[in-house]
């Protein structure tokens, strides 16, 4: 670390909050890894100008590492911290999905047993999942093997995240394993289940249709049903 560098990290725990603003703007502007570790510390910053310019430098920077050291924020009591570090996460692609995987993939426990919190926080990763654009054939499947992962999650809002990622998606590789347990599920989750089918190939619908529909009790999944499919005719 050049003396420079060094200087502007010292400044970082400036007492004037300027100070600190231009620290963090300086080390955006020297563009290195080095720097990205002290500036996501300053997310909790007790200023909101320093946080601010935190998020605009780890968005400048746009190094994978930096979801390692941002990752914690997810769990930040501020929603604010929270949607600007999915932002962050989100733009950094293919290049930091792996890197966005691996903390993913250590989140779960081994017996699903999450807090209220850490489903709050499942939410959050759900939809990042869904909005982060991916090119790379093996990152593709990695994001579909992480919603299928949490697929194992018993709470009906982590359900319903996983299923409407998927149709925003417009990723029908778990439609299968979702219509043979068609029943199992919530009307909630079953309509959503409907939505992602409504976005299947005609003839995936036609399947859908003829292995989900009969099982339909509930009125509202069977209006939903009938709405999003009504092309195909009458069930």
């Amino acid at each position: 670390m050049d003396l420079k560098t060094s200087q502007l990290i010292s400044q970082l725990d400036d007492e004037q909050a300027i100070n600190r603003v231009y620290a963090i703007e300086d080390l955006a502007e020297l563009g290195e890894l080095i720097c990205v570790r002290p500036i996501s510390k300053k997310l909790t910053d007790e200023d909101i100008a320093v946080k601010e310019a935190a998020i605009d430098a780890l968005i400048k920077l746009r190094f994978p590492q930096t979801i390692d050291y941002i990752f914690q924020h997810l769990f930040s009591e501020e929603v604010y911290i929270r949607n600007a570090v999915c932002e962050i996460i989100e733009l950094q692609g293919d290049s930091g999905f792996m890197h966005f995987s691996k903390m993913c993939r250590a989140f779960i426990p081994a017996n699903n047993n999450l807090s209220i919190k850490q489903i709050d926080v499942l939410k959050f990763i759900i939809d990042i999942l869904g909005k982060m654009k991916l090119e790379k054939a093996d990152n593709l499947q990695e994001r579909i093997s992480l919603l299928n992962l949490y697929r194992d999650v018993l709470d009906e809002n982590i359900q319903i995240a996983i299923v409407e990622s998927l149709s925003y998606l417009g990723e029908h590789q778990l439609l299968k394993e979702y219509e043979e347990n068609f029943q199992a599920y919530t009307p909630w989750v079953q309509c959503a289940i409907i939505e992602l089918a409504s976005k299947a190939p005609s003839e995936r619908q036609e399947q859908f249709k003829l292995n989900c529909y009969p099982k339909i009790i509930d009125d509202m999944v069977k209006t939903i049903f009938e709405s999003k499919l009504s092309h195909l005719g009458a069930a």
